[in-house]
């Protein structure tokens, strides 16, 4: 099957929370924002989000979806793959 969306990865900042009590100074010193790297298929990009999902059949339905604000995002770069020759994953796949 081929997809309309791009393949891409995703590097963006997360939030972070903590629990339980700390002080304000080990909480400024160990949460820091989480270095994430994403990937999926770019299905959506708006003004304010971009949006990927894991998965997308045939009817154009999509699953797993990961909304990610531009202000977030440091970069995203699309990624090339080839299918096997006759489209099936091969029989030491999964």
């Amino acid at each position: 099957m081929e997809s309309n969306y791009k393949m891409v990865t995703v590097h963006w900042k997360d939030a972070c929370s903590g629990l339980g009590w700390t002080t304000l100074e080990a909480a400024i010193e160990n949460m820091t924002l989480a270095d994430i790297e994403s990937v999926g298929w770019l299905i959506y990009e708006g003004p304010d989000r971009i949006m990927l999902s894991t998965s997308v059949d045939p009817q154009g339905k999509v699953a797993d979806v990961l909304s990610i604000p531009n202000t977030w995002i440091i970069n995203i770069k699309e990624v090339n793959y080839v299918e096997g020759l006759d489209g099936r994953r091969s029989k030491e796949g999964c």
